[in-house]
């Protein structure tokens, strides 16, 4: 890899962290209502010891209801949480796998 694709690599990766700060700035609901999945995911596979097998396995023990989340879904062979949110700024696609502490979005 020679510098200047380094250099845009990292460009890239700082617009995607400026690109998911101004989505968060604009309205945290959504991150905090992934996070509030995730969370109840893995307190379930804590108590468990597996993943849920559906969303709907979470309510009402780990979650009051599923939140209105865009494309919310849990992959229960890949055990991992997937969603998305549009802001008037940007767009976000997220990930986590069941048992991480956070998602990893990537906003454009």
């Amino acid at each position: 890899m020679n510098i200047g694709a380094t250099t845009v690599l990292v460009a890239l990766a700082v617009l995607s962290c400026h690109a998911i700060a101004a989505a968060e700035a604009f309205d945290p609901r959504p991150r905090e209502a992934g996070r509030a999945v995730l969370w109840a995911a893995n307190a379930y596979l804590q108590e468990v010891g597996r993943p849920p097998e559906s969303l709907e396995q979470l309510v009402p023990k780990y979650l009051s209801k599923i939140p209105r989340l865009d494309a919310l879904t849990l992959d229960r062979a890949r055990g991992e949480i997937y969603y998305g949110f549009n802001t008037v700024v940007v767009g976000c696609w997220c990930s986590a796998s069941i048992g991480d502490p956070d998602f990893t979005c990537e906003c454009k």
